[in-house]
């Protein structure tokens, strides 16, 4: 999704990855038939109780994350996407809605997003969302494009850019350059691996 220089109404952003999740199923670029390493490398190390996936898709990370013994609510605006991931997953809790708007009942002491920030185009509501669910000391993991040469990916973003939407309410835990894959394609993307700690 292209930077937009104001935010997408819930209309035209339900449209936009709608269309694309209804044409290409589980054949989308950002598809993984396997959970993102990076998230499994972190939930290896850390103790989840309660988490939270926004923009989810077909919902193979909240589906690692349930099993695992994760209660997860997980969040999509696309109609086929929450389909997809109701018919292979049928514990966790998929929510069919927009992020910044829906109203949640839970907190999370974790919440992750794959690419979800970076084609927001209202990230400073996103950013105010997640730390309005985040209980005390919660964590985010959220993997944003980067720019970086000839690697391919999502909406790519430098480091100052990164840090410049969140370094208010968060407190930086880690930011790496990382690489990882699509299943789909094996295509290489470029990401920033943010974990974050909420500010009090």
């Amino acid at each position: 999704m292209s930077r937009s220089s104001g935010p997408l109404t819930i209309s035209k952003s339900i449209n936009f990855w709608e269309s694309i999740w209804a044409e290409q199923g589980t054949k989308v670029p950002w598809a993984r038939f396997s959970p993102e390493p990076l998230l499994v490398e972190y939930a290896d190390q850390t103790k989840i109780r309660k988490a939270l996936d926004i923009g989810c898709g077909h919902g193979i990370d909240a589906s690692y994350l349930c099993s695992i013994g994760v209660q997860v609510d997980a969040i999509d605006i696309s109609p086929t996407a929450i389909e997809l991931a109701r018919k292979v997953d049928k514990n966790t809790n998929y929510i069919l809605n927009d992020f910044i708007n829906h109203e949640f009942t839970n907190k999370y002491d974790f919440i992750y997003d794959r690419g979800y920030l970076g084609s927001c185009a209202n990230k400073e509501s996103c950013v105010k969302k997640v730390k309005l669910l985040l209980e005390e000391n919660g964590k985010w993991l959220t993997l944003i494009g980067r720019k970086d040469g000839n690697v391919s990916g999502p909406s790519r973003y430098t480091l100052t850019e990164t840090l410049s939407w969140v370094e208010q309410d968060f407190n930086i835990i880690e930011v790496t350059a990382s690489v990882t894959l699509n299943n789909s394609n094996s295509e290489k993307i470029s990401l920033w691996k943010t974990l974050l700690e909420k500010k009090k």
